[in-house]
């Protein structure tokens, strides 16, 4: 017995998952991007990287598209069949969370791992404003009356 939104239907009704080309959904007419539309939205996204860091911003994006990927197949998997599935145990069946949704819940944290790592590689407008404000601080200091200490 399958749950969800894609219960009683037929598996060859759903687009097989490639990774490549434009791949649609025909029971939800969901768009799934490519790995290439993924790569150019991030790259355009991240493009604010020095130069000494664009070939690893570049390897992250190439690999958080292909996790992205991955994310789009499970998400479909589990549109089908709902996020829990019915296991036999001999005489009985238990319900249990669907393993596609494990799998979607490890990419969305390796998502989010790489998308950190990506954050880490653009200039830091914290540390800029930070350094303006300690100029602007130190202007106002230099313009005060020297204090004696004792």
């Amino acid at each position: 017995m399958k749950s969800g939104r894609g219960s009683g239907t037929d598996r060859s009704q759903l687009t097989a998952l490639s990774g490549r080309g434009s791949r649609v959904t025909p029971l939800f007419g969901e768009k799934y991007m490519t790995k290439e539309e993924y790569v150019k939205k991030y790259t355009s996204i991240y493009r604010k990287v020095d130069k000494n860091n664009k070939k690893k911003a570049k390897e992250l994006i190439d690999k958080l598209a292909d996790v992205l990927l991955m994310m789009d197949e499970c998400k479909q998997h589990i549109d089908e069949e709902g996020c829990v599935s019915e296991m036999c145990q001999g005489k009985y069946t238990i319900q249990r969370e669907n393993p596609w949704s494990q799998t979607y819940n490890q990419k969305v944290k390796l998502m989010a791992t790489i998308m950190d790592r990506l954050d880490r590689l653009l200039p830091d407008a914290k540390t800029e404003t930070v350094a303006k404000a300690g100029d602007a601080l130190g202007a106002f200091i230099s313009k005060g009356k020297p204090v004696e200490l004792r």
